[in-house]
């Protein structure tokens, strides 16, 4: 599972913070695992810490949902694989992320989950 593979990079390069969020990403997702390990961190984390973990982590989500709703192939009932269009994607997201309404369609409007991966 990914977020545990993330997490455990992330702290090997000494990113606790971004370790706990890459931990925390799919809880805001269904279909996933809801229990997953407590985070063991090199460093004391207070309230605060946590719940900006966790916004950044909704926002990882976001991405990650996006990424899989659009660019992975999706089967259809034509049994033909095709990718999804933004409007798709899009429809998909605020499923789960009704509250982010206008920041979802804002990153869309603007091309950001659109934009090529870093490498």
């Amino acid at each position: 599972m990914h977020p545990l593979l993330g997490y455990g990079m992330l702290l090997e390069q000494n990113h606790p913070f971004s370790a706990l969020a890459a931990l925390l990403h799919h809880r805001f997702t269904k279909g996933y695992p809801e229990i997953l390990p407590d985070p063991i961190l090199p460093i004391k984390v207070d309230d605060t810490t946590i719940s900006s973990a966790r916004v950044y982590a909704r926002y990882t989500g976001l991405a990650d949902c996006y990424d899989a709703a659009k660019y992975r192939n999706n089967c259809h009932k034509s049994d033909k694989q095709r990718k999804r269009t933004s409007s798709e994607a899009r429809d998909i997201l605020l499923e789960e992320n009704k509250d982010l309404a206008v920041l979802i369609d804002g990153l869309i409007k603007e091309g950001i989950f659109d934009l090529p991966l870093a490498a």
